[in-house]
């Protein structure tokens, strides 16, 4: 598929992409991202962004926290099949 591109128009990535740089990027690039943000000492998150809860759990907009819980969802099921398939059941693959 030589010469084809691929266009991509919203991101939601795990909290490890939380930085100034990745906003900046996305940005530049016109792309949306849904981003939680780590729960840092001493910092507090603004209300209009997710905030990782817990391990996995969000919080933060309704409307993010479905759209970030359905992108998640896909991403997580493709990592957990292709771990199966390639017999990498006991090795993390972490900011996929």
């Amino acid at each position: 598929m030589t010469g084809e591109s691929l266009e991509v128009k919203l991101l939601a990535p795990d909290s490890q992409f939380e930085s100034q740089g990745v906003f900046d990027l996305l940005e530049s690039l016109k792309i949306s991202g849904i981003i939680a943000w780590r729960r840092l000492k001493g910092r507090v998150n603004p209300p209009e962004v997710l905030s990782v809860k817990g391990r996995i759990d969000v919080e933060g907009p309704e409307w993010m926290k479905v759209i970030y819980k359905r992108l998640r969802a896909v991403a997580e099921g493709f990592n957990g099949r292709a771990k199966s398939r390639l017999a990498y059941e006991r090795l993390t693959w972490q900011g996929l």
